[in-house]
């Protein structure tokens, strides 16, 4: 088991660093450069990474703000990242996040975008202007229906013989 102090001389791109470097001054750091904001490290009321390090492989900082206010700014502006790496996402339970995927894959032709804000999910249905709130009641149903199938193996066809290929053009 690694220490406190080895764990967090690692960068948050898993690269050793020659010094410590902690997940809520990296996080105050990545905020304020990126999203044109200013957050204090007393913002903050805890940064962590979890899991064990690896070698090269990223590790996520779950980041809980002292005001919800700070976390829906930060969240709104989550555009604004993207592209450089940086992923701004709700830290949702094994079953919602399951719900939001359902929603998203499974009845496309239906649902024309899914999210989640404050740990609810919301749907906007085609032909529908108004945002719905997916019901806990409701989460069995979305759970239910069938995953749809791969389109990739529909349109794979069966490989074809090279061997008959050959035969036939040596004949």
């Amino acid at each position: 088991m690694m220490s406190l102090q080895s764990i967090q001389t690692h960068t948050a791109d898993g690269i050793t660093s020659k010094k410590p470097v902690f997940p809520r001054t990296w996080t105050v750091n990545h905020v304020n450069k990126h999203l044109g904001t200013v957050i204090e490290p007393n913002g903050i009321d805890i940064a962590h990474r979890p899991g064990k390090f690896k070698p090269n492989i990223n590790r996520r900082v779950i980041v809980r703000f002292v005001r919800r206010e700070t976390k829906i700014y930060i969240m709104r502006k989550a555009t604004l990242v993207k592209g450089s790496g940086i992923f701004v996402k709700e830290d949702l339970t094994k079953l919602n996040v399951e719900v939001l995927a359902s929603l998203r894959l499974k009845r496309r032709s239906v649902v024309e975008r899914s999210w989640s804000f404050e740990g609810k999910i919301c749907a906007l249905f085609k032909g529908n202007q108004q945002t719905t709130h997916i019901k806990y009641s409701e989460y069995k149903l979305w759970l239910e229906k069938p995953w749809p199938k791969k389109s990739y193996s529909e349109s794979v066809e069966t490989p074809v013989n090279t061997e008959n290929i050959v035969r036939a053009q040596k004949s």
